[in-house]
């Protein structure tokens, strides 16, 4: 049996990519975001960074901590395969936990941990897009309100906060059980990107048909309530490269030149243009 978590900034094609590997036989269908999980795996990470003062009266060693911290999350995965007679392989996406992966790979060294990778352009204008439909209807929640004011300061520190300890972390064990999956490559070149999920989970994926809506697919997902402001207008739908590059038409010019500088790490890790060649 095996554990794929699905991370990546929100925008970023997190779900799309749950979507497609909910589509194998062997999995479980469409799931929300696992709160409590993260919620453990984050009581592990701090006590981890302050052992002495938060674990060692309680451990005696780290080692010890992240023993019991390790049965505590494989309980609740057990829980969940309960919930799902069945199935072999579970699929957990959780864009939030993508900046506690590391902390997941040491408590859980057989999970597969799927990363999606999209250019920031296009994630910080489809925050911003969110953020306006969000403002039509008055109800703007304090993380999203960065994107509403277009702070890009704020906007690319939090992109680059979900990839910037995976991208300098470099202990054998996490990265051989990570993978970065780039949404452009997903929806521009999608049978080759199937090739690359497969070979790194393990799933065959015989089913899936990118021309098929989700559901067709089997991936198992409830629609979306209408009036939530957060799914795009490709939820639920056939894959399409339309989004690639839709940031020129909601981002200024000054507004791309400080992301491309703000999110340089991103743009040299992942090779994505900084050069402003997508303004000519």
């Amino acid at each position: 049996m095996t554990t794929i978590f699905i991370g990546g900034v929100p925008r970023s094609g997190t779900t799309l990519m749950q979507s497609i590997l909910c589509a194998d036989r062997t999995t479980n269908p469409m799931l929300g975001e696992p709160f409590y999980f993260r919620k453990i795996v984050y009581a592990y990470k701090q006590t981890k960074q302050e052992f002495a003062r938060r674990g060692g009266g309680f451990f005696g060693d780290p080692d010890k901590l992240r023993q019991f911290s390790a049965d505590w999350v494989s309980r609740f995965l057990d829980q969940v395969r309960a919930n799902h007679p069945g199935v072999d392989n579970l699929v957990i996406k959780e864009p939030l936990l993508t900046r506690h992966f590391i902390e997941v790979a040491e408590l859980l060294p057989d999970a597969r941990l799927v990363v999606m990778v999209r250019d920031p352009r296009d994630v910080i204008g489809s925050m911003i897009r969110v953020a306006e439909r969000m403002g039509t209807k008055g109800t703007v929640p304090n993380n999203m309100a960065p994107a509403l004011a277009r702070d890009l300061d704020i906007l690319c520190e939090s992109v680059n906060s979900y990839y910037r300890e995976l991208l300098r972390y470099r202990a054998p064990g996490v990265r051989r059980n990570l993978c970065f999956v780039f949404y452009e490559a997903v929806v521009g070149e999608t049978m080759e990107a199937l090739d690359k999920i497969r070979a790194f989970t393990g799933l065959e994926l015989s089913d899936y048909r990118p021309e098929h809506d989700w559901n067709r697919n089997g991936a198992g997902f409830a629609p979306p309530d209408p009036d939530d402001p957060w799914p795009s207008a490709l939820w639920g739908r056939p894959i399409t490269a339309a989004p690639i590059g839709e940031y020129r038409t909601t981002l200024t010019g000054p507004e791309i030149t400080t992301i491309e500088r703000d999110c340089a790490l991103l743009f040299e890790s992942f090779g994505y243009p900084c050069d402003g060649a997508a303004r000519r």
